[in-house]
C-alpha cells in the first residue's frame, strides 16, 4: 500500500505525501476489534489524517469541518474532534503577486485612489485573499492558480479513495461531501458571480426580515456594497465594522453566552427563511462569514457560493420539513419527498432513504420511537445526492455545529419548521 499512495503522491503532486503514508499506516492497523500494533491509537489515526489535510490544504479542510459535525457520518467522537481543528489557514500570497493580479485586471490606480492597498491581507482562504483597501473598502482577489490545483486535488481524490484498503477510510467520507458540489466551488474563483449575487441580496434581504417574525428582536439584515469597477479576479467592496460571529462564539462570559444564543437563534431561524421562503440560501454560514456590526446589524459576507433551488425543488423542500416536523412521523411522506428530491442510496430502500433525511436534516427527532422504528436495522448508505441537496445538508451541519458552541442545543427543525406556515 504504501509503494501505492507514493506513486499517486508522485504522479499528482501530492505536497503532504509523507503525512499520507503515515495516516495510511495507522489506519491499516485497524483490524475488527481495533488495533493489531500496540503502537496505534484512535487519537494518532485521526491526528495523521489532520496532519496531511493541513499540509495539503485545497478543499479538504472545509470538507473536514462539514465532517466534524456529521456523527452519522464519523461516528468516533476523537476523530470528529480532531476534524475540528482543520481551520481553513492557507498560506498567504505575497503582496507582489496580489498587486500583478489587480494590475493585470487594470484596476491599480483605482485602488490607489481609494487609499491604496494595505500590505498584510485580513485573511487568506482556499479561493481568495482579501486586504483592507484606504479606511472604507475591502479588496478579494481571485486565486486563479488555486483554481487549478483545486482541479487537480479533485481528480486525485477520486483516483486516491479507489486504492484496495481505503474503500472505508475517511478519504470515502471526503469524496461524498465534496463531490457533489465540485462544480460550484470552482465557480467561485470568478468573482463577477459573486458580485452579482450581492446586489440580488441586497435586494431580497427585506423580504427575509419580515419572514423572521418580530420575536427575533429589532435588528438590520445587510451585506457590503460592491463596487461597479469590480472585474473577474478583483472585488472591491465596503469595509464593514463589528464583530464576526465566529469571535463572539469565542467568548465565554454570562453575558456572552446568552448574546451568543440570541445571534444564533437568529442566523438559524434566517437560513430557513432563505431556504424554505424565499428558494435560495448562501450555501457557506460558517461564522467567519457572519458579523454583527457597531450598530448592531447582521452583516452577511463572502457570497462565493449561493444555492438556488428550482420551484419544484422549493415545494418539495418544503413538503419534506413539513413532514419531518410532525407526530407521528410522516415516514412515508418523507421518503416520497427524498425520492423526489432525486436522492438515492446503494439499496434504495424506504428506511435507508428515511434515515438520511433524519440524520442529515432533523437529528433531534432520533429520540422518537416511532422514528426509531421506521430507520429499521438495516444499513443502506447514500448513493446519489444532488448538488443542491449536498449543499443545504452542509449548511444544516455548518449551522447546527455552530450553535453547538452556545452551550445549547439548537437545532434547524424547530427553527424552520414556522417558515412553512407564512
Amino acid at each position: 500500500m504504501d509503494w501505492a499512495v507514493r506513486g499517486l503522491g508522485k504522479t499528482w503532486g501530492l505536497k503532504g505525501t509523507a503525512q499520507l503514508c503515515a495516516f495510511v499506516k495507522l489506519f491499516r492497523a485497524r483490524d475488527e476489534d481495533g488495533a493489531t500494533t500496540p503502537s496505534w491509537s484512535l487519537e494518532q489515526e485521526a491526528q495523521a489524517f489532520v496532519d496531511w489535510v493541513i499540509v495539503e490544504g485545497g478543499i479538504l479542510p472545509k470538507a473536514c469541518q462539514v465532517l466534524a459535525e456529521r456523527p452519522d457520518m464519523v461516528q468516533e467522537k476523537v476523530y470528529r474532534q480532531a476534524l475540528s481543528r482543520c481551520q481553513v489557514s492557507c498560506e498567504p500570497v505575497s503582496y507582489d503577486e496580489i498587486r500583478s493580479i489587480i494590475s493585470e485586471d487594470g484596476l491599480w490606480s483605482h485602488i490607489e485612489s481609494l487609499g491604496g492597498l494595505q500590505e498584510e491581507p485580513l485573511s487568506t482562504g482556499s479561493i481568495g485573499q482579501v486586504h483592507f483597501c484606504g479606511d472604507g473598502h475591502v479588496v478579494k482577489v481571485s486565486l486563479v492558480k488555486k483554481k487549478r490545483e483545486m482541479k487537480r486535488q479533485f481528480s486525485w481524490l477520486k483516483a486516491l479513495v479507489k486504492l484496495p484498503g481505503l474503500q472505508k477510510s475517511i478519504l470515502m467520507d471526503i469524496q461524498y461531501v465534496v463531490g457533489p458540489i465540485k462544480d460550484q466551488i470552482l465557480s467561485e474563483f470568478d468573482l463577477r458571480g459573486e458580485r452579482q449575487r450581492l446586489r440580488l441580496a441586497a435586494a431580497a434581504l427585506p423580504r427575509a426580515r419580515k419572514l423572521l417574525g418580530e420575536e427575533f428582536g429589532d435588528f438590520e439584515l445587510r451585506v457590503p456594497e460592491v463596487s461597479s469597477t469590480s472585474t473577474q479576479h478583483v472585488l472591491i467592496m465596503t469595509r464593514q465594522r463589528g464583530i464576526l460571529l465566529k469571535d463572539l462564539l469565542d467568548q465565554d462570559s454570562q453575558m456572552a453566552r446568552t448574546i451568543k444564543l440570541t445571534w444564533m437563534r437568529r442566523v438559524l431561524r434566517l437560513w430557513g427563511a432563505f431556504t424554505l421562503g424565499l428558494g435560495w440560501f448562501h450555501s457557506d454560514p460558517h461564522p467567519g462569514n457572519l458579523l454583527i456590526s457597531e450598530d448592531d446589524s447582521l452583516v452577511l459576507l463572502d457570497w462565493g457560493s449561493v444555492t438556488v433551488l428550482r420551484q419544484d425543488q422549493l415545494e418539495e423542500l418544503r413538503a419534506l420539513f413539513n413532514a419531518l416536523a410532525q407526530r407521528p412521523i410522516q415516514a412515508a411522506s418523507v421518503t416520497s419527498s427524498m425520492r423526489r428530491l432525486q436522492l438515492r442510496t446503494k439499496k434504495d430502500t424506504d428506511a435507508g432513504l428515511f434515515g438520511v433525511a433524519v440524520s442529515t436534516l432533523a437529528m433531534d427527532i432520533l429520540v422518537f420511537p416511532d422514528v426509531q422504528e421506521a430507520l429499521g436495522e438495516e444499513e443502506d448508505p447514500p448513493k446519489h445526492i444532488p448538488q443542491e441537496m449536498a449543499q443545504l445538508i452542509r449548511v444544516v451541519a455548518t449551522l447546527e455545529g455552530s450553535a453547538s458552541r452556545c452551550g445549547r442545543c439548537l437545532r434547524v427543525l424547530p427553527l424552520w419548521s414556522p417558515i412553512l406556515s407564512k
